[in-house]
């Protein structure tokens, strides 16, 4: 009971936190409050909400204390899905993005070869792709167009555009055909891109597999509800039990990012 009675007085200051200082008078009236004022009495309002959020934690962790490894492995788990999202999204950004560099080089080639002007056909060929209006806008007013390239070429999947600022530089100081250059890495990056593509779809049941293991635990606590046992109220009613709830879902979560590291080791 002593759990419950920190919490009954750690609302009870909260409540008289929460009083506003101030503001009435020994007659009862209501006095005007200035701009400080009013901020103080939201500070202790926030103080209040968060003194009971305190008393309501504490009571609970005093009565079910595997609660807060049960909360541990929830946020855990919440991360560890977010962060996987995330480094899928961004998979399929570079992705995109070197594809992207692929199509700008054929771009330019048609372009210069149909007669067009450089910064002309440049304007042309970064049309699909606004991030790189300013290389655009660099060629048109007779900037280092190559500089402007490996500047966007920090953004991840953009890397080959040092290749095209390269093949841009050696254009302009030899003299060669700047079509010819970039048909030729045009091609190279191709067969890289293509090579990439071979190696993330032989990586793809390894990484299916990896998840596949990761839920099968839920599967089998399901099958084990299915055949009249409750494993739910051994893993959530009791401090062993979450202990080995957040054993196996740390395991199992490394488990995905070793994968996920080894699969991202192999497609650069």
């Amino acid at each position: 009971m002593v759990e419950i009675g920190l919490a009954v007085a750690a609302a009870a200051l909260a409540s008289i936190c929460a009083l506003p200082e101030g503001s009435r008078s020994l007659a009862g009236r209501r006095l005007p409050r200035s701009a400080a004022g009013r901020r103080s009495e939201w500070r202790r309002l926030w103080l209040a909400g968060a003194a009971c959020v305190v008393a309501a934690l504490s009571t609970v962790l005093a009565a079910r204390p595997h609660v807060l490894v049960l909360a541990a492995v929830a946020s855990g788990i919440t991360a560890a899905t977010v962060r996987l999202r995330r480094s899928g999204r961004e998979r399929i950004l570079r992705s995109r993005r070197r594809r992207q560099v692929i199509d700008l080089c054929d771009a330019l080639v048609a372009e210069l070869l149909a007669g067009q002007p450089v910064a002309s056909a440049l304007r042309q060929a970064v049309s699909d792709w606004p991030e790189l209006d300013v290389v655009a806008a660099a060629a048109a007013l007779g900037g280092d167009v190559p500089s402007v390239l490996r500047v966007q070429a920090r953004r991840p999947g953009a890397e080959p555009l040092t290749h095209v600022a390269a093949g841009w530089e050696v254009a302009q100081r030899s003299g060669a055909g700047l079509a010819e250059v970039l048909d030729r890495l045009s091609l190279a990056l191709r067969s890289d891109e293509d090579v990439r593509l071979e190696i993330t779809g032989s990586l793809g049941p390894a990484r299916s597999t990896a998840r596949l293991l990761a839920v099968l635990p839920v599967v089998g606590a399901a099958l084990g509800m299915s055949l009249g046992a409750d494993p739910l109220d051994v893993l959530l009613g009791s401090m062993l039990g979450a202990g080995c709830l957040a054993v196996g879902a740390a395991l199992a979560v490394a488990g995905l990012f070793w994968v996920e590291r080894i699969a991202a080791a192999a497609e650069v």
